[in-house]
Protein backbone atom coordinates (compact mmCIF):
# COMPACT_ATOMS: atom_id res chain seq x y z
CA UNK A 1 0.00 0.00 0.00
CA UNK A 2 1.15 3.15 -0.82
CA UNK A 3 0.73 5.90 1.23
CA UNK A 4 2.01 9.27 -0.83
CA UNK A 5 0.29 8.86 -4.35
CA UNK A 6 0.95 12.56 -5.31
CA UNK A 7 4.33 12.16 -4.92
CA UNK A 8 4.60 9.47 -7.98
CA UNK A 9 7.23 10.41 -10.66
CA UNK A 10 9.45 12.94 -9.22
CA UNK A 11 12.15 10.96 -9.75
CA UNK A 12 11.43 10.89 -13.61
CA UNK A 13 11.10 14.39 -14.11
CA UNK A 14 14.87 14.93 -11.79
CA UNK A 15 16.22 12.17 -14.88
CA UNK A 16 15.01 14.55 -17.57
CA UNK A 17 16.31 17.57 -15.98
CA UNK A 18 19.66 16.33 -15.71
CA UNK A 19 19.79 14.71 -18.93
CA UNK A 20 18.50 17.90 -20.56
CA UNK A 21 21.20 19.80 -18.52
CA UNK A 22 23.76 17.71 -19.89
CA UNK A 23 22.45 17.75 -23.50
CA UNK A 24 23.02 21.17 -23.40
CA UNK A 25 26.45 21.18 -22.17
CA UNK A 26 27.48 18.47 -24.53
CA UNK A 27 25.99 20.28 -27.34
CA UNK A 28 28.15 23.65 -25.99
CA UNK A 29 31.01 21.80 -25.91
CA UNK A 30 30.97 20.65 -29.43
CA UNK A 31 29.76 23.93 -30.74
CA UNK A 32 33.05 25.75 -29.12
CA UNK A 33 35.48 22.60 -30.81
CA UNK A 34 33.90 22.92 -33.93
CA UNK A 35 34.48 27.08 -34.04
CA UNK A 36 37.87 26.60 -32.48
CA UNK A 37 39.20 23.59 -35.48
CA UNK A 38 37.90 26.53 -37.82
CA UNK A 39 39.81 29.09 -36.59
CA UNK A 40 42.95 26.81 -36.48
CA UNK A 41 42.47 25.97 -39.94
CA UNK A 42 42.21 29.27 -40.96
CA UNK A 43 45.40 30.43 -38.97
CA UNK A 44 47.26 27.40 -40.41
CA UNK A 45 46.40 28.40 -44.18
CA UNK A 46 47.32 31.75 -43.34
CA UNK A 47 50.36 31.43 -41.90
CA UNK A 48 51.61 29.15 -45.53
CA UNK A 49 50.38 32.19 -47.33
CA UNK A 50 52.60 34.46 -45.65
CA UNK A 51 55.65 31.84 -45.71
CA UNK A 52 54.67 32.38 -50.07
CA UNK A 53 54.18 35.94 -49.69
CA UNK A 54 57.65 36.07 -47.58
CA UNK A 55 59.57 33.71 -50.67
CA UNK A 56 57.56 36.00 -53.61
CA UNK A 57 59.50 39.19 -51.58
CA UNK A 58 62.81 37.36 -51.37
CA UNK A 59 62.55 36.73 -55.21
CA UNK A 60 61.55 40.03 -56.12
CA UNK A 61 64.76 40.97 -54.12
CA UNK A 62 67.56 38.30 -55.34
CA UNK A 63 66.91 39.74 -58.70
CA UNK A 64 66.71 43.49 -58.06
CA UNK A 65 70.36 42.30 -56.25
CA UNK A 66 71.65 39.76 -59.25
CA UNK A 67 70.25 42.17 -62.45
CA UNK A 68 69.63 45.64 -61.49
CA UNK A 69 72.92 45.87 -59.46
CA UNK A 70 70.54 46.51 -56.37
CA UNK A 71 69.15 49.71 -57.35
CA UNK A 72 65.71 49.03 -55.74
CA UNK A 73 66.91 47.65 -52.34
CA UNK A 74 68.33 50.86 -50.63
CA UNK A 75 70.84 48.40 -48.61
CA UNK A 76 71.39 50.11 -45.41
CA UNK A 77 68.93 52.64 -46.29
CA UNK A 78 64.96 52.42 -45.58
CA UNK A 79 64.07 49.39 -46.71
CA UNK A 80 61.57 48.92 -49.62
CA UNK A 81 58.02 47.97 -48.42
CA UNK A 82 55.19 46.88 -51.07
CA UNK A 83 51.86 45.21 -50.71
CA UNK A 84 51.16 41.84 -52.88
CA UNK A 85 47.99 42.23 -54.85
CA UNK A 86 47.73 39.00 -57.07
CA UNK A 87 46.83 35.49 -55.58
CA UNK A 88 46.58 33.93 -52.61
CA UNK A 89 49.34 36.12 -51.56
CA UNK A 90 47.10 39.28 -51.87
CA UNK A 91 46.84 41.73 -49.20
CA UNK A 92 50.08 41.23 -47.68
CA UNK A 93 52.42 43.65 -46.85
CA UNK A 94 56.44 42.76 -47.75
CA UNK A 95 59.38 44.56 -46.01
CA UNK A 96 63.14 44.01 -47.36
CA UNK A 97 66.34 44.55 -45.41
CA UNK A 98 69.26 44.75 -47.02
CA UNK A 99 73.16 44.79 -46.36
CA UNK A 100 75.57 44.93 -49.12
CA UNK A 101 79.15 44.82 -48.22
CA UNK A 102 81.57 45.11 -51.35
CA UNK A 103 84.51 42.57 -50.92
CA UNK A 104 87.49 41.38 -52.79
CA UNK A 105 88.88 37.65 -52.89
CA UNK A 106 92.06 36.17 -53.29
CA UNK A 107 92.32 36.50 -57.29
CA UNK A 108 91.51 40.28 -56.81
CA UNK A 109 87.87 39.86 -58.04
CA UNK A 110 85.56 42.44 -56.89
CA UNK A 111 81.73 41.30 -55.90
CA UNK A 112 79.11 42.09 -53.55
CA UNK A 113 77.64 39.97 -50.33
CA UNK A 114 74.23 41.05 -49.77
CA UNK A 115 72.00 39.71 -46.56
CA UNK A 116 68.49 40.00 -47.51
CA UNK A 117 66.08 39.63 -44.56
CA UNK A 118 62.77 39.78 -45.85
CA UNK A 119 59.65 39.72 -43.68
CA UNK A 120 55.62 39.31 -45.00
CA UNK A 121 52.60 40.24 -42.78
CA UNK A 122 49.06 40.93 -42.90
CA UNK A 123 46.95 42.13 -40.21
CA UNK A 124 47.65 44.30 -37.16
CA UNK A 125 49.85 43.28 -34.72
CA UNK A 126 48.29 41.94 -31.17
CA UNK A 127 44.88 40.79 -33.30
CA UNK A 128 43.73 37.11 -33.81
CA UNK A 129 43.85 37.74 -37.76
CA UNK A 130 47.89 38.86 -37.36
CA UNK A 131 50.67 36.78 -39.05
CA UNK A 132 54.14 36.90 -40.27
CA UNK A 133 56.96 35.52 -41.77
CA UNK A 134 60.96 36.06 -41.84
CA UNK A 135 63.15 34.31 -44.30
CA UNK A 136 66.44 35.53 -44.68
CA UNK A 137 69.11 34.74 -47.27
CA UNK A 138 72.67 35.21 -48.06
CA UNK A 139 73.68 36.12 -51.87
CA UNK A 140 77.38 36.98 -53.77
CA UNK A 141 77.14 38.95 -56.50
CA UNK A 142 79.93 39.21 -58.75
CA UNK A 143 81.64 35.74 -58.64
CA UNK A 144 81.34 33.17 -60.75
CA UNK A 145 80.32 30.57 -58.13
CA UNK A 146 77.54 31.07 -55.93
CA UNK A 147 77.70 31.70 -52.09
CA UNK A 148 74.39 31.57 -51.59
CA UNK A 149 73.42 30.40 -47.36
CA UNK A 150 69.18 30.44 -47.00
CA UNK A 151 68.06 30.70 -43.35
CA UNK A 152 64.65 30.09 -42.17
Amino acid sequence: MNTYPKQQGFILVSTVIVITVFMVLMGTYMVNLVGNQRVSTSLSQRSIQARFAAHSGMQWAINDALYHNANHLNCGQAAPTFTLTGGGTRGFTVTVNCVATPMIDSDNNNYTVYVLKVTAFQGMINRSNYVTRTIQQTICVGLPISCSNAIQ
